[in-house]
């Protein structure tokens, strides 16, 4: 390999590493990247009251984004909710 071959791959690999430390995403950025769904919405999903969605909330047992006077529930945070209480069956068919 010449040395300008050298460089220009370092070059390169420097600069795929500035891109993606610049479009890098926070881990909250993530968390609400799928969306966001209503209150009414998440304790459906869950099989839940709203009553005990909001309990939960209280609890910060689940995350949410206030928007105004109303709380939304990001997708990601249904999903690993759901799979977190998740009882994997022993012999599956």
């Amino acid at each position: 390999m010449s040395d300008t071959t050298q460089i220009d791959k370092t070059h390169i690999d420097r600069l795929i590493q500035e891109i993606r430390a610049a479009t890098a995403r926070s881990p909250e950025e993530e968390l609400v990247a799928a969306g966001l769904v209503t209150t009414e919405e998440a304790a459906e999903f869950l099989g839940i009251s709203r009553s005990k969605l909001y309990e939960m909330m209280g609890e910060r047992r689940i995350s949410f984004v206030q928007v105004d006077r109303n709380r939304r529930i990001p997708r990601n945070e249904l999903v690993r909710l759901a799979a977190a209480g998740l009882v994997m069956a022993i012999n599956p068919s």
